[in-house]
């Protein structure tokens, strides 16, 4: 891989940090020059065409896999560049894109990234003996200071014959040279540093990256940064915040703890499960008369609300909170879901979470502190209230039984 852009020195990533709801991406389409290259980056394929034709003056276009020419939509952002075109992608497939960054050929685009992109994953959780004993010291991965992982020579001699031994995966990964391995053996994967120093500028459209990995990302991987806020525009934000939300009550659920480790672990017949159901149900009689389920929106750990490989190919099968509530066509949304208005008619929302970062990360990140756990978790949930219709300036009624993420949201509003 050549040096000469992953030594590149990193020009100052701004970071348009406003309220949701602003007009950050609308100003963005508005200000965008005819005479400079343009890379955007938007995390879903619904705003990918909301850019086009906000941009159809500009000659945008976006990379497509289906002609035989091109075969991969890496192929055809390739092709793209090539051509000098402003494009707009995707999340996922700037994300993988790290060497193309590194071979020089992002140095003329200023990029422009529609929310914090996921800078960090988990990829296999091991105990540090089994990484040490099967990975390190057997002599198929070199581990630098910081954590990055290096595949040996040896692996790649004997790929084939250890291949069912030792996950290959994790060879993959490390080839991409984004590999790093935790103090505790967890293997996690971190996006190309060069994706930001490899391009003529970087702005990320945002709202509270205090509270995201991606500001700690960036201050693990030295990469200088500017942000950009409007403390009055944060004040006006909160006033009218204040008066559209109305919270909503049911006791029963707030003994429940909703983290993700601990919710995953409930059976279909577990008292837990029963309590939300009966607490959802106790919800809908008293909160949802009259008002189309449609307009309804819930977050929970998917597994929880709907087995996922049904919903893909087009039948909705409930599980565990779900069941028997007479919910099932209300919106089940993801709740790290950012960057999309589909879901800006919802006029009643449930967060049944306690959401904290993952343990591994903010150890890599040198940030397992509370003040980040709670950042984070406000953070998560503001972006996640901010799809429905309060973006749009209309009331909305929010039921959070977790006692921790309904005081983090009220302190928030009332600092």
């Amino acid at each position: 891989m050549p040096s000469e852009y992953t030594n590149f020195r990193p020009k100052k990533i701004v970071i348009t940090d406003l309220p949701c709801g602003s007009g950050k991406t609308s100003k963005m389409i508005r200000t965008l020059k005819s005479d400079k290259l343009y890379l955007i980056v938007v995390p879903l394929l619904s705003e990918v065409k909301r850019v086009l034709d906000g941009t159809s003056h500009l000659d945008f276009e976006e990379p497509v896999k289906s002609t035989k020419e091109f075969g991969t939509k890496r192929a055809a952002l390739l092709e793209l560049i090539l051509q000098r075109k402003s494009i707009v992608t995707t999340h996922q497939l700037y994300s993988d894109i790290g060497h193309l960054a590194a071979q020089g050929f992002l140095k003329n685009y200023n990029v422009i990234i529609d929310e914090v992109p996921g800078v960090i994953d988990v990829v296999k959780s091991l105990s540090r003996r089994s990484v040490d004993e099967f990975y390190i010291n057997s002599g198929y991965l070199d581990v630098s200071q910081d954590g990055l992982c290096t595949v040996t020579s040896k692996w790649d001699s004997l790929f084939d014959v250890v291949s069912d031994t030792i996950d290959p995966s994790i060879k993959r990964y490390a080839q991409a040279s984004n590999l790093y391995v935790c103090k505790q053996g967890t293997f996690i994967t971190a996006l190309s540093k060069v994706l930001f120093s490899g391009c003529a500028s970087v702005e990320v459209l945002t709202y509270k990256s205090e509270g995201s990995y991606f500001l700690k990302y960036l201050e693990k991987m030295n990469l200088p940064y500017q942000l950009k806020i409007d403390d009055a525009l944060e004040a006006d934000f909160k006033e009218k915040a204040r008066k559209l939300l109305t919270f909503a009550h049911t006791k029963a659920l707030e003994e429940v703890n909703f983290t993700y480790s601990k919710q995953t672990k409930y059976s279909e017949k577990s008292k837990e499960t029963e309590t939300v159901r009966s607490g959802l149900k106790n919800w809908r009689t008293r909160h949802l008369k009259g008002v189309p389920l449609e307009n309804v929106m819930v977050t929970c750990a998917e597994a929880n609300w709907r087995e996922s490989s049904a919903f893909k190919s087009g039948k909705l099968k409930l599980m565990g909170f779900a069941k028997t509530t007479g919910l099932g066509k209300v919106h089940w949304v993801a709740n790290q879901t950012r960057g999309t208005n589909d879901y800006s008619h919802c006029s009643h929302l449930v967060y049944l979470y306690d959401k904290h970062p993952m343990p591994p990360i903010t150890q890599w990140l040198g940030c397992s502190t509370k003040e980040f756990s709670d950042a984070y978790g406000l953070t998560e949930l503001i972006q996640w209230i901010w799809r429905s219709r309060i973006r749009n300036g209309q009331p909305i009624t929010l039921y959070i039984p977790s006692p921790r993420m309904k005081r983090l949201l009220l302190d928030w509003l009332n600092s």
